[in-house]
């Protein structure tokens, strides 16, 4: 899913509790508050949907490339025994 850079004006307050939860669970700002914006507006479901379509686009890309390279990896192995059974022993 494409994300688009924004930037915001927050109080001192609100930053400071920002950065308290990232060092709370180890995250960073953008994570932190985009999580905090999901839940406020309800999307933390359908962004578990849109994730879950996001991996499953990445495995099938994955898997389709680990095919390419099979195939590739079969001619190359049947051209190297062919090239080794046509050398002529006279």
């Amino acid at each position: 899913m494409p994300k688009t850079p924004v930037t915001f004006r927050l109080s001192d307050s609100l930053l400071e509790a920002i950065d308290a939860q990232v060092e709370a669970t180890s995250s960073n700002r953008t994570d932190v508050v985009v999580k905090a914006l999901k839940q406020f507006f309800g999307l933390v479901e359908s962004d578990r949907f849109l994730a879950s379509l996001d991996v499953i686009q990445s495995l099938t890309e994955r898997v389709t490339y680990l095919e390419q390279v099979s195939i590739g990896t079969e001619k190359l192995s049947s051209d190297v025994l062919h090239s080794l059974t046509d050398v002529n022993y006279t």
